[in-house]
């Protein structure tokens, strides 16, 4: 999708790399003294960059992300609200300078929690749910969350969280409604 696209640089990985691997080669090969972490299976809003890059102090000591989100799951057409006070690592911002000291470690699970456990920085979480939506397809990473004190399966606790109040047709642009639509008949095209 930004194969060709003037200002991007796509990087083609050979062999199996870890999740953490991942993430280290494409800030090694930024230009920017700011990082945005984007899960490639998110959706992120036309103001989405530009908020993160306003909360972010010039502190480098410093982890910008989301209080709160909206959740597709697939097989659901019905968008939700994810509750306050999360920390989501696909909306990490964070300086350059902050990585330099500790890059991701080499791990396919966990990533942004053990960056958040390495650095223990200052987290600014930004409330306006309509920015970023986490989208539930059955082969995310992450698979479970720890809440109340024990492990809980995501998709089954998403799927407990209340309707936001506007359909997906309201929250994303036309030209990719299309994509997000297909989710709701995953099931039929894949073992799940």
């Amino acid at each position: 999708m930004c194969k060709g696209l003037p200002g991007v640089r796509y990087i083609r990985l050979t062999l199996p790399t870890s999740q953490g691997a991942k993430l280290n080669l494409g800030i090694e090969a930024a230009r920017g003294e700011i990082i945005q972490k984007l899960d490639d299976d998110d959706f992120y809003a036309p103001k989405f960059l530009a908020t993160s890059v306003e909360h972010l102090p010039k502190r480098p000591g410093t982890v910008v992300t989301r209080c709160c989100f909206l959740i597709l799951l697939r097989n659901s057409p019905v968008v939700r609200h994810s509750g306050h006070g999360w920390k989501p690592g696909g909306a990490f911002c964070f300086h350059r300078a902050l990585w330099r000291r500790q890059p991701f470690r080499d791990a396919d699970r966990s990533t942004d929690s053990l960056f958040l456990q390495d650095h223990n920085p200052l987290i600014v979480r930004i409330c306006d749910v309509e920015q970023y939506m986490v989208v539930r397809h059955g082969r995310n990473t992450l698979q479970a969350v720890n809440t109340e004190g024990r492990a809980q399966e995501v998709d089954e606790l998403f799927a407990r969280r209340p309707e936001y109040g506007k359909p997906l047709s309201q929250l994303v642009p036309r030209n990719d409604l299309r994509f997000y639509r297909s989710l709701f008949r995953w099931r039929d095209r894949h073992t799940v």
